[in-house]
């Protein structure tokens, strides 16, 4: 497991561009019309392997990973999540 932080830089950038895409729905949304690669509504679906239920072992695992981690943060403000 790894936990990466943002760059400053990239959260700006981020920032901008969610706006862009936000404005779009929008206007999507009030002309009723989604371009795009397909014409009609399209279904996800999960992998078959984020299906599947870990087993007790792999929860415990996964746990004790978590157990083992230290919270920091680093000098720009942002979480980072390093292992022991």
């Amino acid at each position: 497991m790894a936990v990466h932080y943002i760059d400053p830089e990239l959260m700006h950038t981020g920032s901008i561009l969610r706006g862009r895409m936000l404005r779009r729905v929008a206007e999507c949304t009030e002309a009723g019309v989604w371009p795009g690669r397909y014409p009609a509504a399209h279904m996800l679906e999960a992998p078959e392997y984020m299906l599947e239920t870990p087993t007790d072992d792999e929860l415990a695992e996964i746990l004790a990973q978590a157990q083992a981690a230290d919270e920091t943060v680093n000098d720009s403000g942002n979480w980072r999540l390093t292992t022991v």
